[in-house]
């Protein structure tokens, strides 16, 4: 529940908490709160500074935009600032959102553009004489890191756009990271003991930030571009920029993703369609933007603090269910890192059944304060893997969980290095990490063996057949 501020200590309390989330999801790209109690924080920073204008301090987060730039990089200011959008979660608030905009230009048939609010994180490209020249991450929104050498990486991003484009193109877009792509880096960085990303957000933002672009080749990354910054070519519809920058070769979202809506029930009816589609979707949305179609208009309706009045984000909620931790297993990763998972109570969530929910290592289930026998909420990390949001009733007289001092698979003593949040079995013939060693190397991001799964692996092994990898070959 969201504390509301009654004094100026609580004023300036909430400012410390939310500029320590923004550290957190901006610098260290480890988010510890939702995006939804994220904004409701801010949203109330805001009511009380529109009450108390008097009080509001000059260091208020409602005031900056994004990120700090980061250490290792160039940076360069944006000749159009890169704002964030404001956000609503409800029909009303689009409803008032529709009003403002029809009381602000004077007419009720104002035309907007509806389209994805890609879940990644923000960057300007620009194009002189159709060659790609730079590339600037968001920053402050006046100032950002120049990360040219890093979007290059992206396979879908042209170098050159040919001879049709116009003399200077900046352009916005966003840098994501396909949902598989996620899942396969999580995979490989819980085996080896490494904190796991977030959700596919932080690790786009995360991958962006290295120092090496080899690196960032490794990562996958894709791009999508929305918006034009700066161009000598005259467009003055949102709409018709997706097809503008599509002739021109550069990504862009499909156009059944993007739309012309005249009044609330047609962004409703478009948000409900993409809603349904979201889950069937190769990379992760939060909800649908909604523009102010005539661009033309944009500068005559301004901005408030550091959103632009043209438009808004509609979020779409998390979907969260409420089930029980039947047990709290142990699993052996090939790197012999111990991962305790929650064997939970069957449920049915975002179009699939759950049965476990990783809690990634001990000291993760020491914060949430978990027990087996606890209801917990439960909803799925970037709308990909299972996650523990919070425990909502603790089981009584339940005991604390505690790290086994033993290997679960070869009963050798664990060990746990100074600084370090994993446990590890130090056994190199422990046969749980030859399991799934021998998984990961049939898997698709190693060798891709067809039909080699991870039953059959265990079987095999059961049965004496395999051991190493050699022996699959053998067999």
């Amino acid at each position: 529940m969201i504390m509301k501020i009654k004094t100026k200590k609580d004023y300036l309390d909430l400012i410390k908490e939310v500029k320590k989330h923004d550290m957190l999801y901006y610098e260290q790209c480890k988010p510890k709160i939702s995006d939804y109690e994220y904004d409701q924080l801010v949203k109330e920073l805001q009511r009380f500074e529109k009450e108390n204008p008097q009080e509001v301090s000059d260091d208020s987060p409602t005031r900056l935009v994004g990120e700090k730039t980061s250490k290792g990089f160039k940076q360069a200011e944006h000749k159009v600032p890169m704002l964030s959008l404001a956000n609503t979660y409800s029909e009303k608030e689009v409803q008032d959102y529709v009003n403002r905009m029809h009381k602000l230009l004077g007419k009720k048939d104002v035309i907007f553009c509806c389209e994805l609010k890609m879940d990644g994180t923000a960057v300007s490209v620009r194009y002189e004489k159709g060659k790609l020249v730079r590339a600037v991450t968001r920053g402050t929104g006046i100032k950002g890191d120049i990360v040219s050498a890093n979007i290059r990486t992206i396979k879908s991003l042209p170098d050159e756009l040919g001879k049709k484009a116009p003399d200077v193109l900046e352009i916005r877009g966003e840098v994501f990271m396909s949902k598989k792509t996620f899942q396969d880096i999580n995979k490989r960085r819980q085996e080896e003991g490494l904190d796991l990303w977030a959700n596919p957000r932080n690790a786009a933002a995360g991958s962006l930030k290295l120092l090496s672009h080899h690196e960032v080749a490794k990562r996958n990354l894709e791009i999508i571009f929305y918006n034009i910054a700066e161009s000598n070519e005259a467009i003055n519809s949102q709409f018709e920029i997706h097809r503008f920058l599509k002739k021109l070769g550069l990504p862009v979202s499909d156009e059944k993703h993007f739309a012309k809506c005249g009044s609330v029930e047609e962004i409703f009816a478009f948000a409900d369609m993409i809603q349904k589609q979201r889950e069937k979707l190769f990379f992760e949305i939060d909800g649908v933007v909604i523009k102010v179609d005539d661009i033309s208009t944009y500068e005559k309706l301004g901005r408030t603090g550091k959103s632009p009045r043209y438009a808004v984000a509609y979020k779409f909620a998390p979907e969260q269910v409420i089930t029980e931790i039947e047990d709290i297993t142990v699993q052996v990763g090939r790197t012999g890192v111990l991962t305790p998972v929650a064997e939970l109570k069957p449920v049915h969530l975002s179009g699939s059944t759950i049965c476990r929910a990783t809690l990634h290592n001990e000291d993760e289930v020491k914060r949430l304060n978990i027990h087996v026998g606890d209801m917990i909420i439960i909803e799925k990390g970037g709308d990909v893997i299972p996650k523990v949001v919070k425990v909502v009733k603790i089981k009584k007289d339940a005991s604390p969980w505690k790290m086994p001092k033993k290997c679960p698979v070869c009963k050798t003593e664990v060990v746990r290095k100074k600084g370090e949040v994993a446990v590890r079995c130090p056994n190199l013939k422990c046969s749980g990490k030859k399991l799934r060693s021998l998984i990961f190397f049939s898997s698709k991001q190693a060798m891709d063996i067809d039909s080699l799964g991870e039953k059959i692996v265990e079987q095999l092994i059961e049965k004496g057949l395999i051991s190493r990898p050699s022996d699959i070959y053998t067999l």
